[in-house]
């Protein structure tokens, strides 16, 4: 059974979290300002519940279905599937310079 549209899009956002919490993470275990620190670490942790939410509507998806949502799911894909490759982007940017 081919992928859903509205499965690809949990899949593209959860990945974009991803992304956000392994950068937010990695940027407080660099940083140097004691009053920031604790700023991205708490970034990192927040992207970590969005994350859990994807996995559970993913769940949701694949047990029971979910109606579409979106009225161009392509256009919506296509735009979550730039914003996925920015994100992987950055994160390479960080683990190559750890500058962002």
């Amino acid at each position: 059974m081919p992928e859903s549209n509205i499965l690809k899009i949990i899949r593209l956002c959860r990945d974009i979290d991803t992304a956000a919490m392994e950068i937010y993470g990695r940027i407080s275990n660099l940083c140097d300002n004691d009053e920031l620190k604790p700023f991205w670490k708490e970034m990192s942790e927040e992207e970590a519940t969005h994350i859990d939410f994807w996995n559970r509507l993913e769940t949701l998806e694949e047990n029971f279905g979910i109606p579409e949502l979106f009225e161009d799911p392509d256009n919506v894909i296509q735009e979550l599937s730039h914003g996925a490759e920015r994100a992987e982007e950055l994160l390479q940017r960080c683990e190559d310079s750890c500058s962002v």
